[in-house]
């Protein structure tokens, strides 16, 4: 309530999921498979988004879920890919995009050592990756 109506919002939705929501939630048979999970956990998270956009006229931003953990960087990459298609198929929401790659070696297999702070959070500079991605966005 803090947050002026029309303001602009950065969401990061799905990290939690991608940790373990969606894999135990396939183990207990909820999902059929993990793209099920995912399927289903992003469109709460756009439904969501779009409720609030809505009711409060906020400029909808999406980040992408950031790939810290090397346990879970291989179904973050895949919940985004999932989610950024998602995102670029609604209108109204605006996936912050460029961010999740520059984070990563070329290879797209580590974290790149300049984004490493205590092997769960990401260092502070990755700030400017975000104003980048910002950046690409409001130039259109």
């Amino acid at each position: 309530q803090n947050i002026p109506d029309g303001a602009d919002i950065i969401f990061i939705f799905g990290e939690i999921d991608c940790r373990e929501g969606i894999l135990l939630a396939v183990e207990k048979g909820r999902y059929a498979n993990v793209e099920e999970g995912m399927l289903y956990t992003i469109n709460i998270f756009i439904r969501a988004a779009l409720e609030l956009k809505k009711q409060r006229g906020f400029r909808m931003f999406i980040h992408p879920v950031i790939p810290v953990l090397n346990e879970t960087r291989n179904i973050v990459k895949a919940y985004n890919k999932i989610f950024k298609a998602r995102v670029n198929e609604v209108e109204g929401l605006e996936w912050i995009d460029g961010v999740f790659t520059r984070l990563l070696t070329p290879d797209g297999s580590k974290l790149k050592s300049e984004y490493e702070l205590d092997g769960t959070h990401l260092h502070p500079s990755y700030v400017s990756l975000l104003g980048e991605g910002l950046t690409e966005i409001w130039r259109g």
